[in-house]
């Protein structure tokens, strides 16, 4: 007979005026350990962060959980849920919350049918966002002051200083869009994306006629901030024409 615990049992007949021997157990195997995939971090807020990964069941309904900390030792947990059996990794995701913001946090998920048969998946990391974008220094150059034939081109220059508490690959991303104005008029505008190191760099150019003299031109540069840096905007002063 077989019990509910898995313990498989057996005993030989006992012939009229025969002996019977020791009854002996055994216990079959079960599934092989389950396996867990820790996926990317999604929707990361300031005190949240939605965080995905797959579960491998390995033949069985498999239980899983998320292990989350400021380090590798994963002070916290969430609640187990259940991964239906399936031949397929099944898409698994939860909600991190009650996080500290601007903090860098570890997580891998767990999957396990018993206490002995237990699958982890590698580490992740996320960086929560501040409760504030914080203000970026931003700091622009434009270049020529000053172009005396049409086609006029003029070069613009951005960097966003400081802030170097949060990652560079989260700090440096963005975009910008610098705008060339002639009195009130928009000669040229371009958005370009901002680069790994935190710059930015856009040429651009229009063509006018004008009489003698110098005629003034305003660049106005509008970084659109990133959730973790807030928008920021300069205003260079470059001229065309002759004296």
């Amino acid at each position: 007979d077989r019990d509910v615990t898995g313990v498989q049992t057996c005993a030989l007949p006992i012939s009229k005026g025969g002996s019977a021997g020791a009854i002996r157990s055994f216990k079959t195997a079960g599934p092989p350990p389950p396996g867990a995939v820790t996926g990317p971090a999604t929707s990361v807020g300031s005190t949240s962060a939605v965080v995905d990964g797959a579960i491998n069941t390995n033949g069985a309904d498999t239980s899983w959980y998320v292990q989350y900390g400021t380090s590798t030792s994963y002070t916290s947990r969430t609640n187990a849920a259940i991964a239906i059996n399936s031949a397929a990794p099944v898409p698994v995701s939860t909600t991190l919350t009650g996080l500290s913001p601007l903090t860098l946090f570890h997580f891998r998920f767990v999957a396990y049918h018993g206490g002995d048969s237990i699958g982890t998946g590698a580490d992740g990391t996320f960086f929560t966002k501040p409760t504030t974008p914080l203000r970026p220094n931003l700091r622009t150059k434009s270049t020529p002051k000053r172009d005396r034939r049409s086609p006029f081109r003029f070069t613009t220059f951005g960097t966003l200083r400081g802030n170097a508490v949060v990652p560079a690959p989260l700090r440096c991303t963005g975009r910008a869009t610098i705008n060339l104005y002639r009195r009130r008029i928009r000669t040229a505008h371009r958005t370009v994306p901002v680069q790994p190191n935190c710059t930015f760099a856009a040429t651009l150019s229009f063509r006018h006629k004008h009489g003698k003299g110098v005629v003034p031109v305003t660049v106005k540069i509008h970084y659109e901030g990133n959730g973790y840096l807030a928008g920021a905007k300069k205003v260079n002063h470059v001229k065309v024409g002759h004296r």
